[in-house]
């Protein structure tokens, strides 16, 4: 299971602001909490993937990256 990046309110007019960020931010102690639970692994994309794109929510392609690759160490190690 994966939590999802954070996601940052921009200064400018969008959809998200500093309440929509908090919320994320704890939306991945749920998501830790309910793979504990149904006994799976849990990866929070946070931990890799620090390039936010210019909207504050998609990843750049770096930040695609990096989480493929954390993505593929964790079934490698899952499949040892």
């Amino acid at each position: 299971m994966i939590a999802p990046p954070y996601l940052y309110a921009l200064e400018e007019e969008n959809d998200f602001d500093k309440e929509s960020e908090e919320k994320a931010r704890r939306l991945e102690i749920e998501y830790e909490k309910l793979a504990k639970e149904m006994k799976c692994q849990f990866l929070r994309a946070s931990d890799y993937v620090k390039d936010i794109g210019g909207d504050g929510v998609h990843l750049t392609a770096e930040g695609h990256k990096r989480l493929a690759e954390a993505v593929a160490q964790a079934i490698e190690i899952a499949w040892q």
